[in-house]
């Protein structure tokens, strides 16, 4: 195999002998290595193909910020998933996977856990996928020692439910890409900046809007009862809680939906983090 471009010392992109595009993880394998030379096949860990050639630009920028061994723990989780769910997962999944892992990795080793509002939705309406998702959370626990919670299994279980949506009737595929497009055009008018499209976080904020869609277009959206996190969020990041409002109103004129309390909370973290790295 030859190599294509460098990302860092453990990951590089290569052509096999077919010209096919892959990624390819190991210690050391991309040290000191330059576009056209071979590739030591013997440091290989692991290996990746891409389907698509605007990836290339995403797993750079992600595997300059994630360390190597999140991303072969992402990559394993994918393909125990692709074969527990019996289906092939869209390339965009790994980045968001491997990106939540490792950021969850990052706040359970600090003692951060998020609430996840929607977990008893998760169980209910994709039941494979969480089951799947808890055999991910054994793979994570034997490469860290990390134990996480149930909260974290429902989070990864939509980046799976996520990343099997190549079936899905393509009117309600066209209805998610308007609403979140909309909803991203509401953002950038109300702070009078563009998006860096090529970012984790835009990609973080992009997935977010895309699971909503769904659900409000399914009628599967979930109430929570935290109004004091609410009114806390409103006072701590009042331009986000505008610019939520603003989505909140497009929403009710062009569904008759209202958003819920938790999405209420959920967006303006997700505003307010985009808008402001």
């Amino acid at each position: 195999m030859i190599v294509k471009t460098v990302f860092n010392n453990n990951a590089l992109l290569a052509l096999d002998e077919d010209g096919q595009e892959m990624v390819l993880l190991g210690k050391g394998i991309a040290f000191q290595k330059k576009a056209g030379q071979t590739v030591d096949e013997e440091r290989v860990e692991k290996k990746y193909r891409i389907d698509a050639e605007d990836l290339n630009e995403k797993f750079r920028r992600m595997f300059s910020e994630i360390p190597a061994a999140n991303l072969i723990l992402g990559m394993e989780i994918l393909e125990m998933a692709e074969k527990e769910l019996h289906t092939r997962l869209n390339r965009e999944t790994y980045i968001g996977l491997t990106d939540h892992i490792s950021y969850a990795i990052e706040r359970y080793s600090k003692g951060e856990k998020i609430r996840n509002a929607l977990l008893f939705e998760t169980r209910k309406f994709y039941p494979d996928e969480y089951r799947t998702v808890r055999k991910a959370l054994k793979m994570i626990q034997h490469e860290t020692g990390i134990r996480m919670e149930d909260d974290e299994a429902g989070f990864i279980a939509m980046h799976f439910v996520n990343g099997m949506q190549q079936g899905e009737a393509m009117q309600q595929t066209m209805a998610v890409t308007k609403m979140v497009s909309d909803i991203q055009h509401i953002v950038e008018y109300h702070y009078q900046i563009k998006l860096d499209e090529s970012s984790l976080n835009y990609m973080r904020f992009v997935t977010h809007i895309s699971y909503f869609a769904r659900r409000l277009l399914n009628r599967e959206l979930s109430d929570g009862d935290d109004p004091e996190l609410l009114a806390q969020l409103s006072t701590r990041y009042p331009q986000a809680w505008a610019c939520v409002k603003k989505i909140d109103r497009y929403l009710r004129e062009l569904h008759g939906i209202p958003l819920t309390q938790d999405e209420y909370i959920y967006f303006i973290l997700h505003v307010n983090r985009v808008c402001t790295r």
